[in-house]
């Protein structure tokens, strides 16, 4: 009953987005990447107004960390960002492997459930990783990091249309590829910012 009820005001909640989700972009992958980097720039626009408005507040010892280091509020969004995501992509699987039965339905592979929830990792790492790659491009106007977010999303993104032929394979190489490089380029932007904020401190 209770499961019943959960399921119940989820749908209620999220039921008519989803439904438009589902309808107008979730069967076009370039539609779905588009929309999502959209949002994720809007998020930026948004994060960065806020910003402008706590730097305009002098409370002592308070907002310190966010302002010295602009790479916290990208890695939080994006790792929100990451989580609906998920969300979305695996609460139907785990309503469904919450019993009586499990997947694959109709013939499907029993890799099924496993393949998802590695995607779903994925696809949360990506996100958080993607945002603090795409903030930073923006800022500095370095347009290769934003293809690079744009181009690998629209990758990965067209490549899991392989999944519907269960051929795996093809689609979670290229995925830890992208994701390695994404990690790596997202890291050195935190360190680039760790260090040139540590050498303004210093000069002060």
């Amino acid at each position: 009953m209770t499961l019943m009820e959960l399921i119940g005001c989820a749908c209620t909640a999220y039921g008519p987005a989803l439904a438009l989700f589902i309808i107008t972009i979730i069967h076009d992958p370039i539609l779905s990447v588009i929309f999502q980097e959209a949002f994720r720039y809007f998020i930026y626009i948004l994060l960065r107004k806020a910003e402008t408005g706590l730097k305009k507040m002098h409370v002592p010892n308070t907002n310190t960390d966010l302002l010295n280091n602009k790479h916290i509020v990208p890695y939080v969004s994006g790792l929100g960002y990451g989580v609906m995501s998920g969300a979305f992509s695996l609460g139907n699987v785990l309503a469904e492997l919450s019993g009586p039965g499990t997947m694959g339905l109709n013939g499907g592979s029993h890799f099924f459930c496993l393949i998802t929830s590695i995607f779903t990792m994925i696809f949360t790492l990506l996100h958080t990783f993607w945002s603090v790659i795409f903030f930073n491009g923006v800022d500095v106007k370095n347009y290769f990091l934003i293809g690079w977010v744009i181009g690998s999303h629209l990758l990965i993104s067209c490549m899991s249309l392989f999944n519907s032929s269960q051929m795996y394979y093809l689609t979670l190489t290229p995925a830890i590829v992208i994701l390695v490089i994404s990690s790596y380029l997202a890291f050195n932007v935190c360190r680039h910012k760790y260090v040139s904020g540590h050498n303004v401190v210093v000069h002060n």
